[in-house]
């Protein structure tokens, strides 16, 4: 028997933490790409395309 779960959009917010707890955990692609998806839902948070260019810069460097 297979059960389907809705599938729960996330917040800005919630994109953000997701993004920061992959940041910390040295994930820096998919971190961008939290940021990205948490910009697209609020393009007025400043911290969303910081954060989110600090994890291009991080992967950046984790690939030379």
């Amino acid at each position: 028997m297979i059960f389907a779960l809705p599938v729960l959009s996330q917040t800005a917010d919630e994109q953000y933490l997701v993004g920061c707890a992959q940041y910390i955990k040295g994930e820096y692609v998919s971190a961008a790409g939290s940021f990205t998806m948490a910009i697209d839902r609020n393009n007025a948070d400043y911290r969303l395309f910081i954060r989110r260019g600090a994890s291009f810069l991080k992967a950046k460097e984790t690939t030379r």
